[in-house]
């Protein structure tokens, strides 16, 4: 509501990192931040290393990497889309939360074995379930996020935990 919402911006308000420094001061949001890093610095690595992986231990070309990738986001774009506000009117963002983040560390487990075994199903595997975790977590952390954060930070909170993730990528 425009009423919660900041009246004037002060230069210090300018200064990222005081502005994180105050997402990190609003106690409930800790660890909820920290979950959010726990998914994006592998996220980062992940989209980055991935065609290097195929490339180097499947000898896949651009073409086949593309079609993984785009059936990757299909499936994240159906849960995000489709599925997770159900299971998350269900069975609450806490538990999916964690469904996420168990299955997104199971899928970079399946998808690092092929550098052990090359074995395209083992990547087609971890393809899906790291997609499926992803449509889970993301709404539902985000979620918890926004609910977490009194009404009056929710500009500051969603802008930190952007420019965090956005500095994973450059990690």
């Amino acid at each position: 509501p425009p009423e919660k919402r900041v009246q004037q911006i002060k230069r210090a308000d300018l200064n990222p990192f005081a502005q994180i420094g105050n997402v990190f001061a609003i106690r409930r949001l800790r660890w909820l931040i920290v979950a959010s890093l726990c998914h994006g610095l592998p996220f980062a690595m992940f989209t980055t290393l991935l065609t290097v992986l195929l490339f180097d231990t499947l000898h896949w070309q651009p073409g086949t990497i593309g079609l993984l990738l785009l059936a990757n986001g299909t499936i994240d774009i159906i849960m995000q889309g489709f599925v997770s506000e159900r299971l998350i009117a269900r069975w609450g963002e806490v538990r999916l939360t964690i469904a996420g983040l168990i299955g997104l560390a199971l899928s970079f487990g399946l998808i690092g074995v092929i550098a052990i075994v090359p074995e395209p199903l083992i990547v087609f595997v971890g393809i899906v379930c790291f997609a499926v975790s992803s449509g889970l977590l993301e709404p539902s952390l985000r979620a918890l996020i926004a609910n977490a954060t009194p009404d009056e930070a929710q500009g500051m909170v969603q802008g930190s935990t952007t420019a965090l993730l956005a500095a994973t990528n450059i990690a």
